[in-house]
């Protein structure tokens, strides 16, 4: 891990991806895909701030960027569901807004990337498999209705 801020770390693995990806002429989608992802992690960020659980850091890995803790478990149920569904809204609100922009100005390639980057991020993101976000949920769930195990 490289050392950006305080908080910002990258994987030195996705410096080789990123070469691969210039040279392959997709360096654009993935980084389009990346900054998909940064609002999704920002969304996970802001609920964090707005209930009050610390954050460890944001690290940016070649399958994506994930949002640590600081404490490795949300003792509050609701507050982990929260925090969990707020990434998954944020690609609601990016698709959304990617189709409005569409009938505006013509859905060209860019806009079709952009929302299907939105619509897949969302659905794999929502799968009741830890450490996704639906996992997250699921847990916070079971929890909340059964208790710890």
């Amino acid at each position: 891990m490289i050392r950006i801020t305080r908080f910002f770390y990258i994987s030195i693995l996705c410096f080789p991806l990123f070469i691969v990806s210039y040279f392959t002429n997709s360096l654009q989608t993935m980084l389009l895909a990346y900054s998909v992802a940064l609002v999704h992690e920002l969304f996970h960020l802001f609920a964090s701030l707005l209930l009050c659980v610390r954050i460890k850091s944001i690290i940016i890995m070649p399958f994506g960027m994930t949002l640590r803790l600081a404490d490795g478990i949300i003792q509050s149920p609701q507050k982990e569901i929260t925090i969990a569904l707020s990434g998954p809204f944020a690609n609601l609100m990016m698709l959304a807004i990617g189709k409005i922009i569409g009938i505006f100005t013509g859905e060209n390639a860019s806009i079709f990337l952009f929302n299907y980057i939105n619509i897949i991020m969302f659905f794999i993101n929502m799968l009741p498999c830890m450490p996704l976000d639906g996992g997250r949920v699921l847990r916070a769930f079971l929890i909340d209705k059964i208790g710890y195990v």
